[in-house]
């Protein structure tokens, strides 16, 4: 199976295989930043969260996206939670809680975006929204894919050259998993100088067609509850998966960190 290359950042954790090599938002802005400066070549961020764990350990095209992201975040508590066992401190930097925090950095240094995904009374909602939020933001444009978009298809590869041309240097990608992730993956492989941002409902929820959970609920760690009570039917399968899983790896974690433990305390090191 295939893996997201360690040799790219170092991770700070790796979780179920994967990589988590982003420590928290302000880290992940001076990354995207420094990448866009050096003129490199285009590049992935994905926000690694347990739906997506779920999904990677079955879906073949999902893990070849994946092992294209350079930059990999926690997205969602159960990542934080799982990575504090393993001894990793890392914040929750999730794609609905980076994209404004990216655009204010994006207005600053007068690097332009290009919005993917959703429907297009969503994407102008969501841009009118941003720009009057971070004046100087520069949207070079938006695309809404029609239902039953293919990701690998030729009208895919036409909206990668459409945002090529347009001159944007942070494309947010609104398309669900692993939908997202495969378009940002073939972006990267077409383009030159772009980071390509999967970011699920994010636009949704700046647009105002989506509601996030209330503060109180998202303290709590419970914001998949506010989810699950709004739309069960859709959630409930989801949300058991990604709950066995869970629980699954956190057993294995809590095991493997037990082990590690007892290997230091039998081979002590010794100052010379």
């Amino acid at each position: 199976m295939l893996r997201n290359d360690p040799s790219i950042q170092r991770p700070k954790v790796t979780i179920d295989g994967w990589s988590v090599n982003i420590t928290n938002i302000a880290e992940l802005q001076e990354r995207i930043v420094t990448e866009l400066m050096s003129l490199s070549p285009s590049f992935m961020v994905c926000t690694l969260n347990l739906d997506h764990l779920v999904k990677l350990r079955r879906d073949v095209e999902f893990q070849k996206a994946y092992s294209r992201a350079k930059f990999v975040t926690a997205d969602g508590f159960p990542i934080v939670t799982l990575a504090s066992i393993s001894g990793s401190s890392i914040e929750l930097t999730a794609g609905s809680n980076s994209v404004e925090p990216i655009c204010k950095m994006a207005a600053h240094r007068n690097l332009p975006i290009y919005l993917v995904g959703s429907t297009l009374a969503v994407l102008r909602k969501s841009a009118s929204t941003l720009v009057a939020n971070y004046p100087g933001l520069d949207i070079r444009g938006v695309f809404s894919p029609p239902p039953g978009f293919d990701p690998t298809s030729l009208l895919a590869d036409e909206i990668i050259k459409i945002i090529s041309l347009s001159g944007a240097k942070i494309c947010f990608v609104a398309l669900g998993a692993p939908r997202q992730e495969i378009f940002s993956a073939r972006a990267v492989e077409r383009t030159s100088g772009i980071c390509l941002f999967p970011i699920g409902a994010s636009l949704d929820f700046i647009a105002g067609s989506q509601t996030r959970a209330p503060k109180v609920l998202q303290k709590l760690k419970l914001e998949w509850a506010w989810r699950l009570m709004l739309n069960p039917i859709r959630h409930f399968g989801r949300y058991s998966r990604c709950g066995y899983l869970f629980f699954e790896l956190y057993f294995q974690t809590l095991w493997s960190s037990a082990k590690a433990r007892v290997v230091d305390s039998e081979n002590p090191r010794h100052e010379t």
